[in-house]
């Protein structure tokens, strides 16, 4: 699975248990099935991480609890990042993402 540097450094440091895709035709991950921790297609890895869920969740259901889960402070730092880094203007409350939780193996 894919993430930027900033959260590889966050899986690595304990800091993020959790990541939320936009929903693209399929479920990102499966439940039970382990998954490369890369920051590109190439064939260098950080790790590897067991996938323990995999759900479709509502934006509105983010709260400072669950940005602290993706390893930000707030839901505003964490909504903020999301957005800029999957290049979207607007996401609304009752917008689904596929909500990934995961543990670093």
């Amino acid at each position: 699975m894919m993430f930027d540097k900033y959260c590889i450094e966050k899986i690595l440091n304990g800091e993020k248990t959790v990541t939320r895709r936009i929903p693209r035709g399929r479920r990102p991950a499966v439940p039970g099935k382990i998954h490369k921790l890369k920051a590109d297609r190439t064939s260098k890895t950080y790790g590897v991480i067991l996938i323990t869920e995999c759900d479709l969740d509502l934006v509105k259901n983010i709260d400072d609890d669950e940005a602290k889960k993706e390893g930000f402070s707030s839901r505003k730092e964490y909504i903020d990042y999301f957005m800029d880094i999957n290049d979207i203007d607007i996401l609304s409350d009752y917008d689904l993402l596929w909500r990934v939780e995961f543990e670093l193996l």
